[in-house]
């Protein structure tokens, strides 16, 4: 072999070695920086759709309240009267306050007036876990929390998670006795994840958790997640990322894995920049074996 041809050989060698390093660093130092944007970009993202179902927990919470102190609710847990029903509780009444519960019970845990409505089908429906005309001594929605005028949380129910809310019963200058409790609540149906999800502009899903059952292949992912407001992110595809987070009933147990997907924009963007770096180094040492070729 000529001794030219075996230069060319060795520069070609000692360039492809330099267009390798040159690639492997930006690519372990730059991808993994973008790998690591993007997880708390999603994480973020995931954060602020538990914070909205939190946020709707907080506006009926406030609804709930303004109801509960009202002195014609205080009146109508003991005089029944049919007044307030025909004025009040009428069938516009939940869609027009979002609810899909209102029940209101008096001091004896005894129910005095309920009903469930389908804001998704627009019709009333049955609720069970509301169906028994006395709550439990022990029912974490009837029991006094010292400085809390509001309890608020999530449900399991045999129509899926309840957003719900209960008050006492006072007059609205807030004073007693407390002739027993109003609740409201709100199912996390399909219509309402939509719209959570176009708030959001991402898709978003909710997986009960019956006795932490959750499909197979989300049973790793609930061993994975430690507890309620953390976070597990899952880049098992590479158009979509999975971010999932459990959130807890009244009894303080996992009654949700929330769901959301993300597309990988910033990984399509870093693997761009990897491309195009690639491209740039590698024509950057055909310049300079060229160079060298023609002195």
């Amino acid at each position: 072999m000529r001794l030219s041809a075996k230069v060319t050989l060795a520069l070609i060698g000692v360039l492809a070695l330099f267009v390798g390093l040159n690639y492997g660093l930006f690519h372990v130092a730059v991808s993994q920086t973008f790998e690591r944007l993007e997880k708390e970009q999603v994480t973020r993202n995931a954060e602020r759709c538990v914070a909205a179902i939190r946020q709707d927990g907080d506006y009926l919470a406030r609804t709930t309240l303004d109801w509960a102190q009202w002195d014609d609710t205080y009146r109508y847990v003991e005089d029944r009267n049919k007044e307030y029903e025909q004025a009040n509780l009428m069938d516009s009444t939940f869609a027009d306050c979002r609810v899909s519960l209102i029940a209101i019970y008096n001091a004896q845990n005894r129910r005095v007036w309920g009903q469930a409505f389908d804001l998704e089908k627009n019709k009333f429906m049955s609720l069970w876990v509301f169906v028994a005309d006395v709550l439990p001594e022990n029912h974490p929605l009837i029991k006094y929390i010292a400085g809390r005028r509001v309890l608020s949380g999530l449900m399991l129910t045999d129509k899926g998670i309840l957003l719900i809310a209960s008050s006492p019963i006072l007059t609205s200058k807030e004073e007693g006795p407390a002739r027993g409790r109003l609740m409201m609540g709100r199912l996390l149906d399909n219509k309402e994840i939509r719209s959570l999800s176009d708030r959001m502009q991402f898709e978003v899903k909710l997986h009960l958790l019956q006795s932490g059952k959750v499909p197979p292949d989300l049973a790793g992912v609930l061993k994975r997640i430690p507890a309620a407001g953390e976070y597990e992110v899952v880049a098992n595809d590479p158009r979509m990322l999975r971010v999932f987070s459990t959130m807890d009933d009244l009894w303080d147990q996992p009654v949700a894995l929330v769901e959301t997907r993300q597309p990988r924009e910033v990984f399509a963007i870093g693997q761009m920049a990897e491309y195009y770096t690639f491209f740039a180094i590698a024509l950057v040492g055909l310049f300079i074996l060229l160079a060298i070729q023609i002195l």
